[in-house]
């Protein structure tokens, strides 16, 4: 094996552990874990202990459930890398990721009922979502806000080269032989 393949292997294994330790602190996330005073050892109801309680927490407070999009990319970049597939993702791909964490964190504020009992440290979207949410809401309404981040998630898809909208091109017919 070679010492570049040792460095992909073990790259992609620590991604996917980050991943797996993030989906399982999400997944156990309890608000109780972070707002006592002093929790004992082994009380914890997160599966990642006081660190997973704090990085679910720091999570889910800045883009709420869209942290879990975060945690299934590692998951997937890691085995991606580990399997040699990739080592780093395109750059378009990767700024469309950040550009989609924010405006599904304000789609995740904007469209999801507040009627239900969540146990989030903010809401559906976080302190992010809460902010861009909150200024669409302002200017263009529930719906307007709705449609709005609709069509951003469009837009970044089309301007990150990540989707068409466009028919893909015709292959060229051969020039017909002259008689």
């Amino acid at each position: 094996m070679s010492e570049r393949s040792a460095y992909r292997e073990t790259l992609g294994f620590v991604a996917f552990g980050l991943g797996l330790f993030l989906t399982l602190s999400l997944i156990s996330y309890d608000i109780a874990d972070i707002r006592a005073p002093e929790v004992a050892p082994g009380a914890y109801h997160s599966f990642g202990g006081p660190l997973g309680a704090l990085l679910a927490h720091r999570a889910l407070s800045s883009i709420g459930i869209i942290s879990a999009a975060w945690a299934g990319a590692l998951l997937i970049w890691g085995l991606l890398v580990a399997f040699g597939y990739m080592l780093w993702p395109r750059n378009k791909l990767l700024v469309a990721f950040f550009l989609l964490t924010f405006v599904l964190a304000g789609l995740a504020q904007v469209a999801l009922p507040g009627s239900l009992a969540v146990h989030l440290p903010r809401s559906w979207g976080g302190s992010v979502g809460g902010t861009v949410g909150a200024i669409l809401i302002h200017h263009v309404g529930q719906v307007g806000a709705v449609i709005a981040l609709c069509a951003a998630v469009l837009a970044v898809l089309i301007l990150t080269g990540n989707f068409t909208l466009r028919a893909p091109d015709a292959p060229e017919a051969p020039p017909k032989a002259k008689l």
